[in-house]
């Protein structure tokens, strides 16, 4: 029996962790005053820099306040397991020691109580320099991000809709949203999506797997209502905790486009000239004209030698729907016509 009392002791005594066990005292009516030191081990006895003949048989409330623990609400917590038998499990940093500790209790009988001290400072440390580092490297990785000339996103289909859990900020530069407005409203992406791009939109993304990125291009309605044509390119990730999650880079390549339709519009112009007379040709023109814009109204006039008549001699095909906008031959003079010219755009609008 008193080998293993012995046993027992010089285990205890050469944890690594600080170790102590206490009674409670109560009052005379039964309430938790204080707790008396009944064993400590030499852990306990370097974080309180006393020795174990210095410990026993003294009541906690001083000795604890070396250690910063002489807090009413950590010793109703002791108190709680002393006299329910249960276990109690809190963190604690020490500023006198500047240590953090995961502090276990539990009652055994009699009032007594054993605590038990996990120094964690090393880890806490760790994680908290891993914290800066990773808030450093984050910030650096959105600098990089906010400086690129596309617009790159995080996003998941939840409910049919795209789920965006990042953005950029480039976003605020393309298309005039905050890249809080965007995450906060997960439907607000696909209805600024141009009507008849709209379904491509939507399916190419639901349609990824995890070996092939996709493309597509579509147009996008931006916050002051300008049209732009983004390409963009997704591919599936796997986040940290193994959730698939899509990353999608968007570039603006409305100059593209534009230049693509012009050429497009100089050789549909070059073929219909082979084979048309040259009104029909200023017509083709005057249409190709008003596509490359988006106006639906477009006239061309025949300037007197004196540059102060003008001759209406056609108008784009739209126009002709009116025959009071598109009657032929009509004249005018220099600010007239420009006066008639706003007024049918005014009539459109």
């Amino acid at each position: 029996m008193k080998q293993e009392i012995y046993g027992n002791h010089l285990l205890v005594n050469n944890l690594p962790d600080a170790f102590a066990e206490l009674e409670l005292i109560l009052d005379d009516e039964g309430k938790p005053v204080d707790s008396i030191f009944l064993e400590v081990n030499s852990s306990f006895e370097k974080i309180t820099a006393l020795k174990r003949e210095e410990i026993i048989g003294q009541k906690s409330a001083a000795l604890l306040s070396a250690i910063d623990l002489d807090r009413p609400a950590i010793f109703e917590t002791l108190a709680r397991a002393a006299l329910t038998g249960e276990t109690v499990r809190f963190n604690y940093y020490s500023a006198q020691l500047d240590r953090d500790y995961e502090i276990s209790a539990y009652g055994k009988s009699d009032r007594r109580y054993t605590v038990i001290f996990y120094d964690r400072t090393a880890q806490k440390r760790k994680e908290k320099q891993d914290g800066l580092l990773h808030r450093e490297e984050r910030k650096r990785l959105e600098m990089i991000l906010s400086n690129t000339p596309a617009i790159i996103y995080l996003y998941r289909i939840k409910d049919g809709e795209k789920a965006i859990s990042y953005i950029n900020d480039n976003v605020v530069n393309i298309l005039g949203f905050k890249p809080q407005e965007i995450i906060d409203n997960p439907g607000l992406w696909i209805s600024r999506v141009h009507p008849d791009d709209r379904e491509l939109a939507r399916t190419v993304p639901q349609a990824l797997n995890s070996e092939e990125p996709a493309h597509l291009e579509y147009r996008f309605n931006c916050k002051v209502g300008i049209c732009r044509w983004l390409h963009e390119k997704h591919n599936v990730i796997t986040d940290s905790d193994g959730e698939a999650e899509i990353i999608a880079i968007a570039w603006d390549i409305t100059e593209r486009k534009k230049a693509e339709r012009l050429i497009r519009a100089r050789a549909n112009l070059l073929s219909y000239s082979y084979s048309h007379p040259m009104k029909s040709v200023l017509q083709k023109t005057l249409d190709e004209f008003c596509d490359l814009i988006n106006s639906p109204l477009g006239f061309y006039f025949f300037v007197s030698d004196d540059e102060k008549t003008l001759t209406l001699k056609g108008s784009s095909s739209p126009a002709q729907q009116d025959p009071g906008k598109s009657k032929k031959e009509k004249q005018f003079s220099a600010t007239d016509a420009a006066v008639w010219e706003i007024a049918c755009a005014n009539a459109v609008r």
